[in-house]
């Protein structure tokens, strides 16, 4: 019985000893790892849950946790973040943390025994403190950020034959990228401070910003590597096949149309729904000097309508019609295709961020780098991107590119250059052929402000070769002649800037976006532009955390068809619905003054309203709609007479997206439209619309 006791007592002081700390408090999803590789054993997070050495602790997009360590310091963990508790001893106060992704903050208790550490490790940086309140966030796999709230943190790089360090003072910042030395210390904007005293905290909801999960970031599948890999199965939805990475997603969308009505006696179904599918999945792999991937596209059509094209100048009627014409005037079609399928070389040049990659990928203008500012970074993806050369992906196919980019970085300079020919697809399912299409593209971004804001200039060169009649408010006879077998050559040249500035009253933030255009449109000159103008205003409101915007588009119009000279701004092959949501007008001849409120009351549901007053900018112009080159024999864009008119509609719609785990989403939109007299010209019997959708999908 003795030697049982003996046992059992030693038993119980080594658990004591290996016990770092507790759970003080948890919003899941949020689980406990414990245990060695594929054999941990997974729990979730419950308040007053011991937290011993080597345990992980992981959040979901919805989860928070907050851990109180044996000495009284106190750890909070943001959102899809993963931490590894790999020491913590109270009482020699040795602590030895690993931050494997996302965003921590520390509160440190003052450490005064002799040999006492206190080190916390990210994959790109090492920070060691003696007391102090500091926030890391190591949500960019390249980089890590530290803010010092008080006290000090002496940071260098996780890289041990560089050892430089950077000392980060109470209210200064530092950033560590990948296999450099720490920058400078500089001094943390107001609201940085204030967000590290809010943003990670458990039920917190000031500044409450989630951050996408490893697998959802930009480029992390192929410029990081995910330190606790075994976890993915388990926690993150990712899953691997050896040292591949397999992903995807399945998405499902049932549309409905009730669009502008024909006039009587003329033949066309306005109002009508169907269904489309879109299955990815892709194998990728990452090393540190290359990497691959091979994505296949599943896209499915159910019940296209048959019924709902016009003659001139109605036309199709909705997308319904698109999908319908687009795949051999089939109501159901399918068909399965590499969208993907690259190498790339990376690390090059003495910067971890330098890339070249080549064969069939996607390619997206003004998302060249990623903001470390979340307001610059949701305006750069949501309201620069894609207005120039855009994936499309809004349709069942979406659209890639086969050709080379090369990403050369020089400290906070981004230069990147790309050339290639777009694929077949958007509305049509058979994305595996090329487009008789090139272009060339250029650009040059730099954050500024501080990194509250963003600079950038580019310049593309966009080449159509094919033999087909151009859209323009030229007659047809014009059209169809020696003008089909012209090209279009043309370039676009411009810039965007933005900036997001924090105030006792909340974060306001305004962006520029303008480009000129010259070339050569078939027979005529080719001279245009387009400008847009935004401004936003976050208030102070954690309930339903609101963002209003008020912004202003302009694209040119050609005011005369008889003067050999074309000036409608040509988008190139955007993205349109990134910009009219309700897609039967884009950014072409068009004013466009809007108004949009975003309401955020939890991390996982977002509602988004935006009201559109529209007319043209040249009434002797079309009427456009349309996205870009898709198939050999549709020109892409469609336009329809304006009767002389410029008043083309205003419309109001509202959407809501709900993210109950990081894998599925659930989303609904509705719009309506009051046509205007440029719509009532071709839609004399009813000039009002309706067009509405369901979805769900599947990240995996």
């Amino acid at each position: 019985m003795r030697p049982f006791l003996v046992f059992l007592t030693l038993a119980v002081a080594a658990s004591a000893q290996n016990d770092a700390g507790r759970i003080a408090a948890v919003i899941p999803s949020t689980s406990v790892f414990r245990g060695a590789g594929a054999k941990a054993v997974r729990t979730p997070a419950t308040k007053d849950q011991p937290v011993q050495w080597n345990d992980i602790i992981r959040t979901e997009s919805s989860g928070r946790a907050r851990i109180a360590l044996a000495d009284q310091s106190i750890l909070t963990l943001g959102s899809n973040s993963t931490l590894r508790v790999v020491k913590h001893d109270a009482r020699s106060q040795q602590t030895a943390l690993e931050l494997g992704y996302g965003r921590i903050r520390c509160q440190i208790r003052q450490l005064t025994a002799s040999g006492s550490r206190f080190e916390l490790r990210t994959p790109t940086a090492v920070a060691g403190v003696i007391g102090t309140d500091f926030g890391a966030d190591s949500s960019d796999p390249d980089e890590t950020r530290f803010v010092c709230v008080t006290g000090a943190v002496r940071v260098r790089s996780s890289d041990p034959n560089i050892t430089a360090f950077t000392d980060c003072t109470a209210g200064m910042s530092v950033t560590v990228r990948r296999g450099q030395a720490p920058g400078p210390a500089e001094p943390a904007t107001p609201e940085q401070i204030e967000r590290w005293q809010h943003i990670t905290e458990p039920g917190d909801d000031k500044f409450d910003h989630t951050i996408p999960p490893p697998a959802e970031t930009p480029g992390a599948a192929l410029r990081g590597r995910d330190p606790f890999p075994w976890l993915n199965d388990t926690a993150s939805g990712r899953v691997r096949w050896g040292n591949v990475d397999v992903s995807g997603s399945v998405r499902f969308r049932l549309e409905g149309w009730d669009f502008f009505a024909p006039p009587p006696g003329v033949a066309g179904e306005n109002s009508y729904a169907f269904a489309h599918s879109t299955l990815k999945f892709m194998l990728s792999q990452n090393h540190e000097r290359w990497a691959w991937g091979a994505e296949a596209t599943v896209p499915v059509i159910f019940g296209a309508p048959d019924n709902a094209v016009s003659p001139a100048p109605q036309g199709q009627l909705g997308l319904g019609a698109t999908y319908f014409l687009s795949n051999s005037s089939e109501r159901t079609s399918a068909y399965v295709f590499p969208s993907q399928l690259w190498i790339r070389a990376q690390g090059f040049g003495g910067d971890k961020r330098n890339q070249f990659t080549l064969g069939r990928y996607r390619f997206i203008d003004g998302a060249e780098t990623k903001p470390a500012d979340p307001t610059v970074n949701w305006l750069k993806r949501v309201r620069i991107a894609h207005r120039l050369l855009g994936d499309f992906a809004f349709t069942a196919t979406g659209r890639s590119h086969d050709g080379a980019q090369l990403a050369l970085n020089s400290g906070k300079n981004n230069f990147t250059f790309a050339a290639a020919r777009p694929t077949a697809g958007v509305f049509k399912v058979n994305g595996l052929g090329e487009l008789d299409i090139a272009w060339a593209y250029g650009a040059w971004t730099r954050p500024v402000a501080g990194n509250r804001g963003e600079v950038r200039l580019f310049g593309l060169g966009y080449g159509d070769a094919r033999a087909i009649v151009k859209t323009d408010n030229r007659p047809l006879a014009a059209r169809s002649g020696a003008d089909r077998f012209e090209n279009i050559a043309l370039g676009t040249f411009g810039g965007h800037y933005l900036y997001a500035a924090p105030s006792a009253h909340g974060t306001v933030d305004f962006l520029l976006w303008g480009v000129v255009q010259a070339g050569s449109w078939g027979v005529q000159d080719h001279r245009a532009g387009a400008f847009a103008a935004e401004i936003g205003w976050q208030p102070k409101a954690p309930r339903l955390k609101p963002w209003l915007r008020f912004g202003y588009n302009f694209g040119s119009g050609d005011g005369d068809p008889n003067d050999g000279s074309h000036n409608t701004f040509f988008p190139v092959l955007p993205t349109p619905r990134q910009y009219a949501r309700y897609p039967f007008y884009n950014t072409q001849n068009n004013h466009d003054v809007s108004a949009m409120l975003i309401l955020r009351p939890d991390p996982r549901f977002t509602v988004r309203s935006e009201a559109h007053f529209l007319w043209l900018a040249a009434s002797a112009d079309l009427w456009y709609s349309g996205g870009g080159a898709y198939s050999r024999g549709a020109f892409g864009y469609q336009g329809r007479p304006s009767g002389g008119q410029k008043s083309l509609a205003n419309v109001w719609d509202v959407s809501a997206e709900y993210r109950p785990t990081p894998q599925w989403s659930l989303g609904a939109y509705y719009a309506h439209a009051w046509g205007g007299d440029a719509v009532k010209a071709t839609f004399p019997t009813r000039s009002r619309s309706q067009f509405g959708f369901v979805e769900v999908e599947f990240r995996f």
